[in-house]
């Protein structure tokens, strides 16, 4: 996350580092801190830390943990396929693909 947020040159950061999307000064200063709120907020290993709106950064107020394939259908570069029939999500396909996770 810290990474992804600072560092210009690693793969991916025009969608991280190139829009300003930044993390809070609390988690950047403390592990801890960032630990201690992921703890309070639904911790479970194979969850995924999640920015619910994704035009802004990674703080307390901005971020949830969810499932993978929740989480694919809040990344920006995934758009909901539109059918004939109507527009399906990126969970919705997923979920057919991968049944149970």
């Amino acid at each position: 996350m810290k990474q992804r947020c600072s560092n210009p040159n690693i793969r991916g950061a025009h969608r991280y580092s190139g829009r300003g999307i930044t993390v809070c000064t609390e988690w950047v200063d403390s592990f801890e801190k960032f630990r201690d709120w992921a703890m309070r907020h639904g911790y479970v290993e194979g969850k995924e830390l999640d920015r619910i709106d994704n035009d802004f950064g990674y703080s307390p107020d901005n971020c949830r943990r969810v499932a993978k394939l929740e989480n694919l259908d809040n990344r920006s570069k995934y758009l909901p396929l539109d059918f004939e029939d109507g527009s399906m999500s990126t969970r919705v396909i997923g979920s057919q693909l991968f049944p149970g996770e």
